[in-house]
């Protein structure tokens, strides 16, 4: 069985502000939500993130244009399987 997250968006006011929560947690530096529910289908939010620090931990990672290799560090992972690349 899969774990579904709770999420709760709040929109304050006139002054658009949104905050988002994960399973009672604040999402930080969200910076647009997309909310879209289709007739007999479950429904789907598309958050976009400002992110300055991040890293991707992946089994597989594709290989990258070489314009953005400067951008990126290649490591091993802890646990010596797959790689990761970090911002």
């Amino acid at each position: 069985m899969s774990h579904i997250s709770g999420i709760k968006i709040i929109t304050q006011g006139t002054n658009c502000s949104t905050e988002v929560y994960v399973n009672g947690q604040k999402v930080e530096g969200v910076r647009k939500v997309c909310f879209k529910h289709e007739a007999g289908e479950s429904p789907i939010i598309q958050m976009e993130f400002l992110a300055t620090d991040m890293a991707i931990d992946a089994k597989m990672i594709p290989a990258l244009p070489e314009v953005l290799k400067p951008f990126y560090t290649k490591r091993d992972c802890p646990d010596g399987q797959g790689n990761q690349m970090q911002f």
